[in-house]
């Protein structure tokens, strides 16, 4: 899976190429405390099932999938550079290509430490 990230400054743009991808088999998933992506899932349909026909003289013929090169999974895991507002992010999957929004989250600044 290509896939680019930018950062533009208060959000993360990311776009992914799954072509052939509906979007009821991908998964996107926000982790590890608003550090990670995973995008995951699937092309095309798997059936180990046989299919029988009927030919013209009633003799019955067994058809079984011996290649199928349609068919896959998918899994990728990013780690983003800091974390964001998984509550927040929006993805869109268009023309085999998956957009996502990822604001990042606001940072509370830096804390003194004292030292004893």
């Amino acid at each position: 899976m290509s896939l680019d990230m930018v950062d533009k400054g208060d959000t993360f743009s990311i776009e992914a190429d799954l072509p052939g991808v509906k979007k009821e088999n991908l998964n996107v998933r926000i982790g590890d405390n608003g550090r990670s992506l995973v995008i995951e899932g699937s092309i095309g349909k798997k059936s180990d099932e046989q299919k029988a026909q009927t030919s013209t003289d009633h003799s019955s013929v067994t058809e079984q999938s011996l290649l199928s090169e349609r068919t896959a999974k998918f899994f990728r895991k990013i780690w983003l550079p800091q974390p964001i507002e998984a509550s927040a992010v929006k993805a869109k999957l268009e023309d085999g290509v998956l957009k996502l929004h990822i604001p990042k989250a606001k940072e509370d600044g830096s804390l003194r430490v004292d030292v004893a």
